[in-house]
C-alpha cells in the first residue's frame, strides 16, 4: 500500500472510495505484496489531455527529472521544486488487465507530506494504448506522450485528493491543487530519451576458445555476406568475406543466465529477413506468461535498446538455411559449412 504519514493514512481509511482506488506502490528496495487484480472494465479508454491544455508558461529552466527506466525527461515549473519530490518507483496497481507484474513508474510525492514525504500526488508510467487501467476511472489523468502504440500517462489518483480535503490545515491541499491543475493545464514538458546504446556493451569480456561448446550451435540467419549463430553461452555474427567475427553477445549480459539451446529456458533469437535487425528475449517454458524486456539490435549501426517485447514480423526462418554450423569439441574447432565451402568461424577470434 502507499506509505502515507500516520494521520493522513487514518483519514484516508475513513473514505468509502479507498477499496476501489488505492494505488499499491513501494520503493524498489522494499518488500511488496501483490494485490488482487482490478475488476474487468467494459471498454478501452485512452486518457487525453484536457481540452484547455496549453503550452507551459514558465521561463528559464524547469524543475526536471530524467528516468532511464521510462526513457523520458519530464520538466515542471521551477517553483514546484518546493512542492514535490520526483523519483523512480515500482507500482503493483495492475494497470494491465490480468497482469499483476510490477510496472516501472515515476512518482511525484508531496514534499510537505510529513516526515517521510510519502503522500503521492501523481504517477507517470507507460502502458499499451489499447490496455485499460484504473486511471481511466479513478482520478485525473493526462497523456504526456505516445510512442509506437504505447502511451506515457500521468495519473493523479482520487484517494489522495479526498484525504487532503479532510485535513483541517488546507496548506497541503492547496499545494496539491497547484500541481494537479498545472499538469491538467499543460504546465509540463516531456522529452523522449535516445536509448540507443553501443552493441559492444553486450560483447563477451572473456571466452576461452579451448572451452567445450556444450550442446552445439543454432543458425539464426544466413545470406551471401554473413551468418548469425548462437549457442549456450551467446551469439556471434560472422562475416563470410572478411572471415572474422563482427560482433558477439554474451547471454549473461542479456538474460542473466546462459541460454539453453535445447533446454526449457534461455534467450530466444529472431533476425529479420534482410539481416538488419535482431531481437533477443529471455523465455522460460515453465513460466510461459512471464513478460521480459527485449533487446532490439540494429546491425548496421551496431547499437541496441531495451523495451517491451513484440514478436518480429516476417523473421528469417532458420529452416530455410542452406548451410549449418558444425561444432567442434571446443570453440576453436567450430566450422560453418555451405555446399562445398567451409569457414573456421572462430579462427583468429579474440575477446577485446
Amino acid at each position: 500500500m502507499i506509505q502515507n504519514v500516520k494521520n493522513f493514512s487514518h483519514l484516508l481509511c475513513c473514505c468509502l472510495f479507498l477499496s476501489l482506488c488505492t494505488a499499491c506502490t513501494q520503493p524498489s528496495t522494499g518488500n511488496i505484496e501483490t494485490p488482487s487484480p482490478m475488476p474487468t472494465q467494459p471498454e478501452v479508454t485512452i486518457p487525453s489531455n484536457s481540452p484547455e491544455a496549453t503550452l507551459h508558461e514558465w521561463s528559464g529552466d524547469g524543475f526536471s527529472y530524467t528516468s532511464e527506466n521510462l526513457g523520458i525527461t519530464v520538466a515542471f515549473p521551477p517553483e514546484w521544486e518546493n512542492l514535490m519530490t520526483i523519483s523512480d518507483d515500482i507500482t503493483y496497481e495492475c494497470f494491465v488487465e490480468g497482469r499483476p507484474d510490477p510496472l516501472n513508474c515515476v512518482t511525484l510525492n508531496a514534499i510537505h507530506g510529513g516526515e517521510d514525504g510519502e503522500i503521492p500526488i501523481a504517477y507517470i508510467y507507460w502502458r499499451a494504448a489499447d490496455d485499460h487501467g484504473p486511471e481511466a476511472d479513478y482520478g485525473e489523468c493526462v497523456t504526456l506522450v505516445e510512442r509506437k502504440g504505447n502511451v506515457c500517462l500521468c495519473w493523479m489518483p482520487m484517494n489522495t485528493k479526498i484525504g487532503l480535503e479532510l485535513l483541517e490545515d488546507t496548506t497541503l491541499y492547496d499545494e496539491y491543487d497547484i500541481v494537479e491543475q498545472g499538469i491538467l493545464s499543460g504546465e509540463y514538458e516531456i522529452e523522449l530519451l535516445n536509448l540507443e546504446r553501443d552493441l559492444s556493451e553486450l560483447a563477451f569480456d572473456d571466452l576461452d576458445m579451448n572451452a567445450p561448446v556444450g550442446v552445439g550451435f543454432n543458425l539464426a540467419f544466413e545470406n551471401d555476406d554473413s551468418i548469425i549463430f548462437y549457442g549456450t553461452d551467446g551469439l556471434f555474427c560472422y562475416d563470410l568475406s572478411e572471415k572474422e567475427i563482427i560482433f558477439s553477445v554474451d547471454f549473461i549480459k542479456v538474460s542473466g543466465t546462459t541460454g539453453a539451446v535445447q533446454g526449457t529456458a534461455g534467450t530466444d533469437v529472431s533476425v529479420s529477413q534482410d539481416g538488419q535487425s535482431m531481437i533477443l528475449v529471455y523465455s522460460d517454458m515453465d513460466t510461459p506468461d512471464a513478460v521480459y524486456d527485449a533487446y532490439y539490435i540494429s546491425i548496421p549501426t551496431m547499437t541496441y535498446h531495451c523495451g517491451e517485447y513484440h514478436p518480429m514480423e516476417d523473421a528469417f526462418n532458420p529452416e530455410n538455411a542452406v548451410g549449418y554450423v558444425l561444432p567442434g569439441a571446443v570453440y576453436s574447432h567450430t566450422r560453418y559449412i555451405r555446399d562445398d565451402s567451409s569457414w573456421d568461424v572462430f579462427d583468429g577470434y579474440k575477446v577485446e
